[in-house]
Parts: C-alpha cells; structure tokens; sequence
C-alpha cells in the first residue's frame, strides 16, 4: 500500500528577472515614452524614473507594456485559480497530471499551503482541516495503488494543495494585477502574494507601482518571503 504523507509549506515568491533587467526595462520605457512626446531627456539620475511617473500620472500606460517581469511563485491552487484569469501573461504551472507525489522525488509527499486565516482558526477547525488533507492523501494513495492515473487520482486533492507557477508579464499587466490583487476586497492569500512581489521590487520599480493602493492591515503577520533569485 502506498503511503502518501503529507506537509504544510508556506507560500514564496521569486523574482525570476534580473535586476539589472529591470532597470533595463525602466529605461525602454522611458525612451519609447519620448518618442511619443519628442522629449529629450534630463541630465539628472533618475530622469527615466520621472518621466515613467509623469505617464502613469497621466494615464499613459500602454507604454508599459515595453517592459515586462518573470515571478515565479509557490501558492496554492485557490490562489493560481484567480491568478490565471488575468489573461495578458503567459504562465507554466506545476502540472498535477504528470507529477506523481508517491514517486521518490516527491519524498512520497504531497505539500499544502493554509489559508492565511489559519493560524487564527480555533483547534477544532483547523483539527478538522488537517483531517480532511490526511483523508485526502489516503485517498490519492489508494487510487494510484488500484492503476489509477495521477491524472484522475488528483481530483481528491483539495484546492489548497502546493503549486508552483510561473509568471512573465509586462508591466502594465503587472500594474492591474497589484491594482485588483492587492485592494482590501482581494483574498487575504492573493493579496499577500502579489504585496510581496510589488514590495521586493520597489527598491527597482517604483516608478511602475506609482499610485497603487497596497492594502496589508489583516496580513501583517502573514509575511510571505522573498527567495533568492534574479533580484
């Protein structure tokens, strides 16, 4: 019989891009923005930056889309569910039809991401959630046992199962993404995601997420960190 267990993970996030690109990026902008006003630019440092502001201020931003950013982030699949909908990114995902967690490389393990409501649940329900993921990996277990494909046995995993995913879209994608995903209505979970992206490259990208409200009250503590990579 195979013995399917199972782990709790935290979400991440990974800017794929380089720094260097992205300031890169910053700069194409400003020099196609040019061409549409024939300004010449500054002689000051951060020139570019400005004059992305100014198109943003005035709703310039189709300019954006000269730009672009590849994240790649580690969520559950409620979360990838809304992600997708955005529909101007290209995105590779984690595929539950060709990973078979009873395989070694998987340590036998199927992980999942909690909500980020969970720590504050009482021992009664998150009891009762843990449960249901236990059952659930029993389950995936016993089907793969009886000649079940991974394909068809994943349909009794839970939507909260551990993804993985890609994201590369410009910035002006980007600036709707953080627009909707990162207002007080947007799932805490999404919110946190997409609050960790903007915050990790602010430093860079200012000038992109000028004027965006970033909603966080209900999840500072539910920090989502920042792995290594291209930044």
């Amino acid at each position: 019989m195979t013995d399917i267990g199972y782990e709790f993970v935290s979400p991440t996030v990974r800017i794929v891009t380089p720094e260097s690109e992205l300031k890169a990026a910053v700069s194409r902008i400003a020099e196609m923005g040019r061409i549409c006003y024939q300004s010449v630019p500054k002689g000051d440092a951060d020139a570019d930056e400005k004059f992305v502001r100014a198109l943003i201020d005035r709703q310039h931003e189709s300019v954006l889309e000269h730009g672009c950013m590849t994240v790649v982030m580690v969520t559950g699949r409620t979360v990838t569910h809304q992600l997708v909908r955005h529909r101007l990114a290209s995105y590779s995902q984690e595929s539950q039809r060709y990973c078979n967690y009873s395989l070694g490389k998987f340590d036998s393990t199927i992980k999942f991401v909690p909500p980020a409501s969970f720590s504050s649940w009482d021992e009664e329900h998150k009891e009762l959630f843990e449960k249901l993921v236990e059952e659930s990996c029993a389950a995936y277990g016993r089907l793969l046992d009886g000649g079940v494909k991974p394909e068809d046995a994943r349909g009794v995993l839970p939507q909260c199962v551990k993804t993985q995913i890609a994201v590369t879209a410009n910035f002006r994608e980007w600036r709707t993404i953080a627009k909707l995903r990162c207002a007080k209505n947007a799932q805490a979970d999404i919110r946190a995601l997409v609050n960790a992206v903007v915050k990790a490259t602010t430093p860079v990208l200012g000038s992109i997420w000028g004027g965006i409200d970033m909603y966080d009250d209900d999840i500072a503590d539910y920090e989502v960190p920042v792995v290594p990579g291209g930044l």
